[in-house]
């Protein structure tokens, strides 16, 4: 005969124990799985309108008429000056978010980015997802980027975008120990890929319409597929051509403040 185990008798101490694990895992679940749900957003049309009203200040929404232009991974001296050149052409600024190690290489660089202008953001110092990262070297990535790009550039770190957009506890935790704000994005171009074009960046950032949202390009190439910054450029060049033609600002995330 099947004998099934009896099972042991709960005693008052174990079911508040229970209770209060039941509560942490709730509480963590609540913490963690909105930005990492709002993450993947952007590729999803018909969940948009929720980002808009749940996540306006985290996803980066902003005033119709209006988008907030931001690079992602910089400086890089070969795709940087690229950039800036256009952005000096058509009198627009931008925020960068960029990488500590990307920094303490070209200083230089970054110093130049900020005198003209453009609002400087932090990226981190390595290029990894949060959720394989303990907090504790989170905070430390953090807060050696954020003296090198401060040091470098001049400038106080205000908003701070973790790599892949992921967010973990360890990410809230540090960013709140750091003074920063966590602002991802509702628009990208994916001009990360190696099979990106001038074209494909500008039909990926029209597909939700860019005005009212916060822009993802990249000025480097060095976690993207080789060279996918030649794409990021031709297409930059076609945002700027649709924004004049229909009125839509585009700005660095502090002017929006």
């Amino acid at each position: 005969m099947l004998k099934l185990p009896v099972p042991k008798r709960e005693t008052p101490m174990a079911k508040i124990n229970l209770m209060s694990k039941s509560r942490y895992i709730k509480r963590t679940i609540a913490l963690i799985a909105p930005p990492l749900v709002v993450h993947s957003l952007p590729a999803t049309t018909w969940f948009f309108p929720f980002t808009q009203r749940f996540f306006p200040d985290l996803m980066g929404v902003t005033k119709a008429g209006r988008a907030i232009l931001t690079f992602d991974d910089g400086p890089d001296p070969v795709s940087t000056p690229k950039v800036l050149q256009i952005l000096k052409e058509n009198n627009v600024h931008a925020t960068f978010f960029m990488l500590g190690s990307m920094v303490e290489a070209h200083p230089n660089l970054a110093h130049a980015v900020a005198q003209a202008g453009h609002e400087i953001a932090l990226h981190g110092y390595e290029h990894r997802n949060h959720l394989f990262r303990s907090t504790r070297t989170i905070i430390y990535d953090l807060t050696k980027a954020k003296e090198i790009v401060e040091t470098a550039t001049g400038v106080k770190i205000r908003y701070y975008r973790p790599p892949y957009g992921v967010i973990s506890i360890g990410t809230l935790i540090a960013a709140r120990k750091l003074d920063l704000k966590i602002r991802l994005w509702t628009t990208w171009g994916r001009d990360w890929r190696a099979s990106a074009t001038s074209e494909s960046v500008i039909s990926d950032l029209m597909r939700h319409g860019i005005g009212g949202s916060t822009i993802l390009l990249h000025d480097s190439d060095c976690t993207s597929a080789p060279g996918s910054t030649w794409s990021t450029i031709g297409g930059l060049k076609k945002l700027m051509d649709f924004a004049n033609l229909n009125k839509i600002e585009l700005s660095p995330i502090t002017i929006d403040q």
